[in-house]
């Protein structure tokens, strides 16, 4: 259990370590890029509208917001660090009450 509780608690350390890399290492806007209601495309960058969706005529490409799926996302991984944190600190606990438990028989 031990062993257990030790890896789900380096787990969550490489999470907070990956979370922050990604927080230093992706910029929040490009230069040259542009922003309108959602859409970021670089500059020079051509859209149509087709059925409904957004196609790239020609440029470099350009993404659309999601916020929804990004909330979904987060709150997984929230869910995920604190599972595993939980876990990680309550088999800890219960490792070291088996083992007093066995020394004061």
């Amino acid at each position: 259990m031990k062993t257990l509780g030790i890896i789900c608690l380096i787990i969550c350390g490489l999470s907070v370590f990956w979370v922050g890399l990604g927080a230093v290492y992706t910029p929040l806007e490009e230069p040259n890029q542009y922003r309108f209601d959602g859409v970021y495309a670089a500059e020079g960058t051509t859209l149509t509208v087709k059925n409904g969706e957004l196609s790239l005529v020609n440029g470099l490409g350009f993404s659309v917001d999601q916020p929804i799926r990004r909330f979904i996302e987060l709150s997984l991984w929230g869910l995920c660090f604190l599972m595993a944190s939980i876990s990680g600190i309550v088999l800890l606990r219960v490792d070291r009450k088996l083992k007093r438990n066995q020394s004061n028989e």
